[in-house]
């Protein structure tokens, strides 16, 4: 086991791009066998020492491994002297690496002592892995800034002599304004991010996907920041500035850096900087610089306060606000069309003045529809922009060859006339269908459904009149209470497709009635994988559940998630309700303890296929991929970290039902 981890701690180096990665049996210091060791740039040679957790390793006593290592120090930077392909480095760091052992308080005051050792566990592993997974090579300066290795001065050349202003405030802090190198900019930087572990750090974990979409248009347009980069530093050690004029409390000169700088710690912008770290071919940019601020001698508690203070006081742009510009300011079609649509149908008859646009209304109105709601689910529908009908006949709605505001002409009328239609034949429909949630519903139904199965506008009009006939007979829409309880049942996306799957059944039925000569609407079957997991998930613990009891819905359920149910789908029978039944529930199901011994314990725990080690380990691996189905039913982001761990939870539930289910069918 520890060969093992000295052989992943020596990979994990190479993986990081350091220089001079060493270490093993034969690889020795002045006699003192190496476990891995590496260079950097700034002629400091890092030795590792690896220990594991054995039979005799106990909490706290890796004291004697302290002190082994701090006594070697001497010996092995003389003996760098006498190997000629190390000789040119002239400074030492000293590293603990544990797995599996917890450092006791006293060993880590222990460490602080000189000569310093720097414990790395294994959550500094982690942490460096997915970071270096973000960032690429520039992982490694970060990591050297934990080290404290200062760089070469030679390695200040581009951050030298800086036009700056310094700025001073009323209490006698101060702060610099310049521009500078990006990339130079990341060699000496260093973000306090939470997942690092230090309970003082307060920076997120970068998104990758941010960090990738931002770089790309850095390459491809030319993308320029405007607004600073927040940067600190804990004392003015490494910072020169030489004041050429003066007025007030504001000083112009020049700012140079030097390799006393220990750090300058991203308070606030990191995704801008690393977006650099990802363009391809940064030599193709013409010199970029991005604007900063400086501020001079805070500890990490004070950058935390300002971090907190910028991420809470400033008000993030809603997605209101965001479409009400798009249709100005993107310059995408695509986008267009979608923000300028809901503005039109704001002038049109049925959704005259119940569309809120910021532009227009200064103070959001109740039960006005947002812009971003219908403007979002327009921009969704990929087939009214780039789909064909059937037969091949050509989109009728959006042709590329129009500009925008044709395009959105044809298309607000499109939607208008159709729900004019619906108010001839069922104004309680109608009504339902200017809500919020009823034009996003309306919207998807014709553009999925209708526009490009039905072809024509008479089929589109013939399907529409047999839904409301259909919707005048079952009595779904006929009073407001009804419609305010369909407008709360539909929170997710999933459940909005489950609900149009019953609209389009409705229609079908209707056919069948009538014997109308039209064809009948096939259903949408496409799931997400996360849709197909949860259903499998479904379907495998009610069929535990049933075997195990007849009265297993009653007796399985917590009260609170069977009376929720009830009073949302009325008139449903046990097996229908359970077809409602979301990951959170089923969570709440198997963390509770009325069927866990006698049902989820024998499932997850005691089968010969379970790869789960205990209820908490079936409880994690449900809740991250609860995080996942959350994100992807509601439309929103997903955080790279989050993603990866969803869909591993995904394939872990997936594989076991699949195998539970296997050998069940054995037996």
């Amino acid at each position: 086991m520890g060969l093992e981890f000295e052989s992943e701690v020596r990979e994990f180096l190479q993986n990081l791009d350091f220089n001079d990665v060493r270490g093993g049996a034969d690889f020795r210091i002045d006699g003192k066998q190496i476990d891995a060791a590496f260079g950097t740039l700034s002629k400091t040679y890092i030795i590792v020492s690896c220990t594991t957790r054995n039979k005799t390793t106990r909490e706290g006593s890796i004291e004697t491994k302290i002190n082994e290592l701090k006594g070697w120090h001497a010996s092995l930077l003389k003996g760098l002297n006498s190997i000629d392909s190390l000789k040119s480095y002239n400074n030492l760091r000293l590293v603990l690496a544990t797995k599996g052992i917890q450092p006791t308080e006293r060993d880590r005051k222990l460490c602080e002592t000189e000569p310093r050792v720097f414990l790395w566990d294994e959550q500094f592993f982690e942490y460096y892995r997915t970071l270096q997974s973000k960032i690429g090579v520039y992982a490694k300066y970060e990591l050297q800034r934990e080290l404290e290795v200062k760089l070469d001065d030679s390695e200040f050349m581009n951050l030298k002599n800086m036009p700056s202003l310094r700025i001073t405030l009323d209490k006698g802090d101060f702060y610099y304004l310049t521009a500078v190198d990006p990339i130079e900019l990341l060699k000496v930087s260093y973000v306090a991010r939470r997942e690092r572990g230090d309970q003082s750090f307060y920076q997120r974990m970068i998104n990758q996907e941010k960090v990738k979409k931002i770089a790309y248009q850095i390459q491809k347009n030319k993308l320029s920041f405007f607004n600073n980069l927040i940067l600190s530093t804990l004392s003015e050690e490494g910072l020169d500035f030489e004041e050429l004029s003066s007025k007030d409390n504001v000083s112009l000169g020049k700012l140079s850096v030097n390799n006393h700088l220990k750090s300058l710690w991203v308070v606030d912008g990191q995704h801008r900087l690393y977006g650099y770290s990802n363009v391809k071919d940064i030599n193709d940019l013409n010199k970029p610089k991005i604007p900063l601020s400086i501020i001079v001698s805070r500890t990490e508690r004070d950058q935390g306060s300002i971090f907190i203070s910028i991420n809470t006081n400033q008000t993030i742009l809603s997605e209101d606000y965001k479409w009400d510009l798009y249709g100005v300011y993107t310059g995408e079609p695509r986008r267009n069309v979608s923000a300028l649509t809901p503005k039109r149908l704001n002038e049109l008859t049925n959704l005259k003045d119940k569309v809120y646009i910021p532009s227009i209304s200064p103070v959001r109105k109740k039960g006005l529809i947002g812009i971003s709601k219908i403007a979002r689910t327009i921009n969704e529908q990929p087939k009214l922009f780039y789909g064909n009908l059937e037969d091949n006949k050509p989109n009728p709605i959006f042709k590329k060859k129009d500009d925008d505001q044709k395009n959105t002409e044809r298309l607000t009328k499109f939607i208008d006339d159709n729900l004019t239609l619906i108010g001839e034949n069922d104004s309680w429909l109608l009504k339902f269908f200017t809500t919020t949630t009823g034009i996003q519903i309306f919207i998807i139904l014709l553009s999925n459904h209708l526009l490009f199965y039905a072809g024509n506008e008479e089929n589109i009009k013939s399907y529409l009149k047999l839904l409301c006939e259909k919707t005048k007979t079952n009595r779904r829409f006929d009073t407001d209470t009804k419609i305010k309880n369909i407008e709360k049942s539909l929170n997710s996306r999933e459940e909005k497709s489950r609900f149009i799957g019953e609209m389009i059944t409705w229609i079908n039925e209707r056919i069948t009635e009538t014997s109308t000569n039209i064809k009948k609407i096939p259903l949408l079957t496409r799931k997400t994988s996360t849709q197909e997991v949860e259903k499998n998930i479904r379907d495998f613990l009610k069929d535990r559940l049933s075997t195990e009891s007849e009265k297993w819905f009653e007796e399985s359920l917590p009260t609170d998630v069977k009376d929720t149910l009830k009073i949302k789908h009325k008139d449903k029978t046990s097996d229908e309700l359970w077809e409602y039944i979301d990951i959170g529930s089923i969570i709440k199901i198997i963390e509770g303890n009325k069927k866990w011994d006698s049902v989820f314990k024998i499932i997850f725990l005691d089968s010969e296929i379970s790869s789960f080690s205990d209820k908490l380990d079936v409880v994690y691996t449900f809740k991250n991929f609860k995080k996942l189905r959350d994100a992807e039913s509601h439309g929103r982001t997903v955080d790279q970290s989050d993603r990866q761990m969803g869909e591993a939870a995904a394939l872990k539930i997936k594989t076991f039902i699949e195998r539970f289910n296997e050998q069940v069918t054995n037996d």
